[in-house]
């Protein structure tokens, strides 16, 4: 039986993929192929947002018409088994993917199988870097270093499905890094729902920068991106300079993803978002003067059923102040069984206001800085090529493009020079420097 995986959401769901194409390899009933020749979809789902939700209902309603068997995984089973049992659908969560083969069998049989509960006690959950996966073609390899979060956030649901914080032991994610880097890897993204918080779980004297500095001491070629991580953990001056420190090292991407959400302290409370507004804007000074062109990163979420116009104008203010280079923008939707969904949601007119108003302020603000790259050269390293060109990444995680074929490398993976000739909202283009 022929069985395709597609897979939606962050990285670290991208990571759990290979947990599951490792099932289906190593079970000798399936073979793994394209979405169009299988019979069996694994469809490895968001459910972060309510769109996207919906999306991931239309992919299961087509994947059906077209006569196959759907087995819904990811966090979507999690945080809304109940929309999914409506839909009669196959489930298994983000803790139950060694459930996988029996799944697909019971599915063969026209069954309908649900394997989301996971019984296992929280001080014995599995570290899944022990388990067998299978790894992602091209240059990137992508190391989970944790599941789950310490934050109770009253508009996330993605807790239900991860559970709380369990880090990795420091070990095995160095090992597992090691592994990639000699399977040929150039970058390395590690990935958790907040990699802030790692190893506060632990009694061991570890956290993100000892991990970090760990991985850079691995003696290899490589750059490092460190994934999303909550301003709360580095309010205290002292643990800020320990991960500016980190990432100064050669080997580490200058870019870092601090999600603020709103720019409203009171916004922030309802939210229990456990930082102030001036507490977030000391972090990113402190970073951006110690980290030179920083690539900065945020999210934020607009019309939070508590964020007044007055509101929503401090977070336009604070977007200013603070000039992300990247800013990510939700319009609120509540998820099932969040604390937010008991608010009253405002009209979906306000909430498209308030995401276009916001829009137009943080592109402009993102092709100036752009645009200041303009005549300078980089030496970036190719991760993906296409018919198109080349696609690369500077010191500080800017996406170059280059239209001209390159006559010097052979393929990805390869440290180029170039010099910067346009911008644009969402990176920069650039031409080899011969």
């Amino acid at each position: 039986m022929k069985v395709a995986v597609d897979t939606y959401g962050c990285t670290r769901n991208k990571s759990d993929e290979e947990l599951i194409i490792a099932q289906i390899r190593n079970h000798e009933r399936y073979e793994e192929s394209s979405i169009e020749k299988a019979g069996i979809v694994i469809l490895n789902t968001c459910g972060v947002k309510n769109k996207t939700q919906s999306k991931m209902i239309n992919r299961l309603k087509k994947y059906r018409e077209q006569g196959k068997k759907v087995l819904v995984a990811g966090c979507l089973p999690k945080i809304s088994p109940n929309l999914l049992k409506d839909q009669e659908a196959a489930m298994t969560s983000p803790n139950t993917i060694e459930k996988i083969p029996k799944a697909l069998e019971e599915l063969e049989k026209g069954q309908i199988p649900i394997y989301t509960e996971n019984k296992v006690k929280e001080k014995d959950r599995e570290n899944k870097l022990k388990k067998p996966r299978e790894t992602r073609k091209g240059i990137t390899g992508i190391v989970p270093i944790a599941e789950g979060c310490l934050g109770n956030c009253t508009y996330c649901g993605v807790k239900k499905a991860r559970g709380n914080l369990y880090s990795y032991p420091a070990k095995d994610v160095v090992h597992q890094v090691k592994k990639l880097l000699e399977n040929g890897k150039k970058q390395i993204y590690i990935t958790s729902q907040d990699t802030g918080c790692y190893g506060k779980d632990k009694e061991e004297n570890t956290d993100l920068p000892a991990l970090v500095q760990r991985i850079t001491n691995i003696d290899k070629e490589f750059k490092l991106r460190i994934g999303m991580m909550n301003p709360e953990h580095f309010k205290k001056p002292g643990k800020r300079q320990r991960l500016i420190e980190a990432v100064k090292n050669p080997k580490v991407y200058d870019f870092l993803h601090l999600p603020i959400q709103s720019g409203s302290d009171k916004v922030l409370k309802d939210m229990n978002r456990r930082y102030t507004v001036q507490e977030f804007k000391e972090i990113t000074e402190h970073l951006g003067k110690e980290i030179k062109n920083l690539n900065l990163a945020t999210d934020i979420i607009v019309g939070y059923p508590t964020e007044k116009e007055k509101h929503f104008q401090e977070t336009i203010n604070l977007v200013k102040q603070v000039e992300p280079d990247v800013t990510n923008i939700s319009r609120f939707h509540p998820r099932p069984g969040t604390e937010a969904q008991k608010l009253d949601p405002y009209k979906s007119e306000i909430l498209k206001d308030r995401s276009i108003r916001l829009t137009e302020i943080t592109q402009k603000i993102s092709k100036k800085k752009n645009k200041l790259y303009i005549g300078e050269e980089k030496e970036i390293l190719i991760t993906e090529e296409s018919q198109e060109g080349y696609t690369g990444r500077t010191n500080n995680y800017k996406k170059v493009k280059i239209s001209k074929p390159l006559q010097n490398i052979e393929n990805t993976g390869k440290n180029l020079e170039v010099k910067i000739t346009g911008s644009s909202t969402r990176g920069l283009k650039a031409r080899p420097i011969e």
